[in-house]
């Protein structure tokens, strides 16, 4: 049946949205022959069959007319309320293409031609405008969330909805345990979002693409340790999370990245040449082997003991390092270290490779401060400092021996490289000049340190006493004899110096032996390293005395190693010793005596 307005008068009827058209009973109250009806309280009019599948409507106080249109149709922005214009309940005049049209209201699609309510997620669908998400698609004729976004559950029992799939993103991506050829890397779940995450992949890649990455799917997660790395290689390390619950056979995902760099390998071996560690224009130059992988710069450090003296920077593998302070023929540490490429602004410098290295040795400065001192009558001893800079590792010294108008005497040498030497076979009353040059492992000095002041030896000494003998030891006596020198280098012996000094060399006892009818004589205050006078005493024998065997009791104490020094006195004074050591004996404990008791008491006595 078809409704129209007519031109026929009848009885005005009014028309509301929601009730029958007149002949219109038994169908649904809001369409008439399957069509939905649209009313407004300023409509009134009679409706009549016009012979199409419009509904022609008089408009209250108005002789036009309007029609309600179908989904699809067009319709006019002039009407005063443009939803009024549609058949459908759930549908409203809004602009298509280049017309206004009537279309479903949102959360409404159109199935045949009438506007029905959306498909929540998972109910059966025939196309993506069916469902009432936004963010779903009809797969396998099911609303299904599209591939950037996940099917959550809310709770409190309301629909499930589309989430966006980067919520599932792990975040903290941290890295531990970084060596050369390997790291792992940890991350941190979305809290609240750990159950729609079902798997994970971790994909790394180097940053410069010079070389194919690797993946690795983890159900859990639990940290994981990438190998196979480059060292100083960086690596972008991709976690993504899967989600495969929203729809089966049909993966979502989203990543986090972070970059991160394996440590350097350490640099190869120091290869340095003679060339190179010349320092005399105070610069060396360190060469070093190739560090396995990838090494962006070297450090390069200088160390002397633990001092660093300087250090430098180097993109190849050799470096020049420039310092006032070298020294030629000194041993240095030299460290050297890798850095990786660069990650997020960071780098991972190598273990250090630890080498030493000597510089160019140099011809030695000389020896300094030489003085004379002890001379006797064949030998004068030498001191002296080493060299200000020895130019390299120093060897012993050499001493050039001048008498007579520089005449060389003879030269002599250090067994090492002690600065002191005694330089004997000199002749007695003598004035010598001495020259010390010092020798490293390849040179000697070519300066040499001149030494004359004090460089005379003394009259000719004594030869020692023969024969020096102890006999006759007690714990508190040993018996001392002694025959004259074979020299005395003098006409007189003038007599002797018996010295006893006990284990902490303390003077025990001091004899001066005086010639009684010798022409010659000595002062003993010009005698050298005499003991105190306390333990001193003089004993006088004629010269026929002295040419014999002398002999001496001596008194000490119980168990105390004594040295016994005699020296024989010529107008040098005291010539040289003749020593011995003998300890006395033990000695039991004493009874003690002269031990008396008086005025006895019940408590006490004297």
């Amino acid at each position: 049946m078809q409704i129209k307005s007519s031109s026929k008068k009848s009885v005005p009827k009014p028309v509301e949205r929601n009730s029958p058209l007149p002949g219109t009973s038994g169908l649904n109250p809001n369409t008439t022959s399957g069509i939905p009806v649209n009313t407004d309280s300023d409509i009134d009019s009679s409706v009549e069959d016009d012979g199409t599948d419009n509904c022609v409507v008089c408009k209250k106080g108005s002789p036009d007319a309007f029609t309600w249109k179908t989904l699809g149709a067009q319709c006019s922005t002039s009407q005063p309320v443009n939803k009024d214009q549609c058949k459908d309940s759930n549908a409203r005049c809004t602009f298509s293409g280049s017309f206004y049209r009537c279309s479903c209201n949102d959360r409404y699609h159109q199935e045949g031609g009438v506007c029905v309510p959306d498909k929540a997620i998972g109910e059966l669908c025939s196309n993506a405008n069916e469902c009432s998400d936004p963010n779903a698609e009809c797969l396998g004729s099911k609303c299904t969330c599209d591939q950037q976004h996940y099917q959550y559950k809310p709770s409190g029992g309301a629909k499930d909805a589309c989430e966006k799939v980067e919520q599932l993103q792990v975040t903290g991506i941290s890295f531990s345990n970084i060596q050369t050829t390997q790291f792992t890397v940890s991350w941190t779940l979305p809290a609240g979002k750990e159950s729609y995450i079902s798997g994970f992949s971790v994909e790394w890649r180097p940053t410069d693409k010079s070389e194919s990455g690797d993946t690795r799917n983890v159900s859990s997660a639990s940290p994981q340790t990438l190998t196979g790395l480059t060292p100083g290689r960086t690596y972008e390390v991709k976690v993504i999370s899967k989600n495969t619950a929203t729809q089966p056979g049909s993966i979502r995902s989203t990543s986090s990245k972070k970059n991160q760099a394996a440590e350097p390998s350490k640099p190869g071996t120091v290869t340095s040449t003679l060339n190179d560690l010349d320092a005399t224009d105070n610069s060396i130059t360190i060469r070093w082997g190739t560090s396995v992988g990838v090494a962006t710069q070297y450090r390069v450090k200088l160390i002397d003991g633990s001092t660093e003296v300087t250090s430098t920077i180097s993109t190849s593998r050799s470096a020049v390092i420039s310092q006032s302070t070298l020294k030629d023929g000194y041993i240095y540490t030299v460290h050297i270290e890798a850095r990786s490429q660069a990650y997020d602004g960071n780098y991972i410098w190598s273990e250090k490779r630890i080498s030493t290295i000597k510089t160019k040795v140099q011809v030695p400065d000389p020896p300094r401060n030489g003085v004379c001192q002890d001379p006797t009558d064949k030998s004068i001893t030498l001191e002296w400092s080493e060299p200000a800079d020895t130019k390299g590792d120093l060897v012993k010294y050499h001493i050039r021996v001048y008498h007579y108008y520089n005449t060389t005497k003879f030269i002599v040498s250090t067994t090492g490289t002690q600065t002191q030497k005694t330089v004997g076979n000199l002749d007695p009353g003598t004035s010598y000049t001495f020259r010390i040059y010092a020798e490293n492992e390849n040179y000697n000095s070519s300066i040499y340190n001149s030494v004359a002041t004090g460089c005379k030896t003394k009259p000719k000494m004594s030869e020692p006493p023969t024969n020096l003998d102890i006999t006759n030891v007690t714990s508190r006596s040993l018996y001392i004899a002694w025959m004259k020198p074979v020299e005395t280098h003098s006409a007189e012996n003038y007599g002797y110096v018996l010295q006893i000094k006990d284990d902490q060399d303390q003077c025990a006892k001091e004899i001066i032996y005086r010639c009684s009818d010798c022409i010659g004589r000595f002062q003993i205050s010009n005698l050298d390293d005499l003991c105190s006078s306390t333990v001193r005493a003089e004993i006088r024998k004629t010269k026929q005395e002295l040419e014999g065997q002398l002999t001496y009791h001596a008194s000490l104490n119980p168990n105390i190693a004594y040295t016994v020094t005699v020296t024989a006195v010529n107008d040098a004074g005291r010539g040289y010793p003749a020593n011995i050591t003998a300890k006395t004996l033990e000695e039991a404990p004493q009874v003690p005596y002269g031990v008396a008791v008086s005025e006895i008491k019940t408590k006490s006595c004297n």
